[in-house]
């Protein structure tokens, strides 16, 4: 079973914040991917119910891109609420996150935290540039300058990293 997108990144989120070393959007982005790696080839199924876009700096989940954008290059430092309609005009609930109401199973979030503080220690390009070097990117180069190049799709990313164990980045 995979998690809405936009849980895992305000868990991730909460995380830099917990550790007061917050993400950028950029950042984000990829630890994402990379979380969503480890779970494909560790957990075989997905993180993430999304699929990634490949954009000029590497993997980004749109949605999560376009809850955060308003931070710029600037550090994430809240957590976004979920807005809950209750069927009329102007009215609705705002519902602060709350990772216990989420429904990560515990194996799962202790896998989740293990492997953050790993991926948390490489600053934002490392990680970008750990995306451009993967084939799964650098075949779609001249598709991403257009804005043609299609999605990564979750069995790619398993069969990248199953075959390139050395790319596991979130186990060094």
């Amino acid at each position: 079973m995979s998690y809405q997108s936009m849980d895992i990144a305000n868990l991730i989120v909460s995380l830099g914040i917990e550790s007061e070393d917050y993400l950028t959007n950029l950042k984000l982005q990829k630890v994402l991917y990379f979380l969503n790696a480890s779970f494909l080839v560790e957990k075989d199924k997905p993180l993430l119910d999304e699929s990634f876009s490949r954009w000029t700096y590497g993997p980004v989940i749109e949605s999560v891109y376009s809850e955060f954008k308003t931070y710029g290059s600037s550090p994430i430092t809240e957590t976004k609420p979920i807005i809950k309609t209750n069927g009329k005009p102007f009215d609705y609930d705002v519902i602060p996150f709350d990772v216990n109401k989420v429904g990560i199973s515990a194996d799962d979030l202790e896998d989740l935290k293990a492997n953050f503080a790993q991926l948390n220690q490489f600053d934002p390009f490392t990680l970008v540039n750990k995306t451009h070097e993967e084939s799964l990117w650098y075949e779609y180069e001249k598709a991403i300058t257009t804005y043609s190049a299609p999605r990564y799709n979750n069995d790619e990313i398993k069969e990248y990293f199953s075959k390139h164990t050395s790319e596991q980045i979130w186990k060094k």
